[in-house]
């Protein structure tokens, strides 16, 4: 997550009032790079809170189900899918020079956004149940240290 973050910021944040004097055959890497590293910390934000997630649903179960080794290829796998999938996209990006003048059909624009939102709306759903499953283990500890004290006291 922090390199797709890093990728944001130093490309993206850095560059993009130069856009406009960028010679032509850049604009396609540019834009790929930019729109891979915003995806990819999207994504990120997903498989972190899926990460709390199992270790708090199944934390018996947390060290087998994650592994460094699992952990890594998910994030190669995520980087790889998300960047041979943003130029297989952009390949029908059409360039008007300056580089700023960027024109993308309709439904792949759609779909680039769809991503955005399905893996964002995913990371706070997942967010929700770990606040529902933490706030349920607090009332039964609640609870239970209050029978304790009824039963010590009474």
């Amino acid at each position: 997550m922090t390199l797709a973050d890093l990728l944001t910021c130093t490309i993206y944040i850095i560059t993009r009032s130069y856009v406009s004097i960028f010679p032509q055959f850049i604009c396609y890497p540019y834009y790929v790079l930019i729109v891979t590293s915003q995806l990819c910390s999207c994504l990120n934000l997903l498989w972190i809170n899926l990460d709390k997630f199992l270790f708090i649903k199944f934390p018996l179960h947390y060290y087998t189900l994650v592994s460094k080794r699992r952990v890594i290829w998910v994030m190669i796998g995520s980087w790889a899918l998300i960047f041979g999938f943003v130029i297989f996209l952009y390949w029908f990006m059409e360039i008007k020079h300056p580089c700023e003048k960027v024109i993308l059909s309709g439904h792949i624009y759609l779909l680039i956004c769809l991503l955005y939102i399905i893996s964002i709306i995913a990371s706070l759903t997942l967010s929700a149940i770990i606040f529902y499953i933490a706030q349920k283990s607090r009332r039964s500890l609640d609870s239970s240290k209050e029978s304790k004290v009824k039963m010590k006291y009474f």
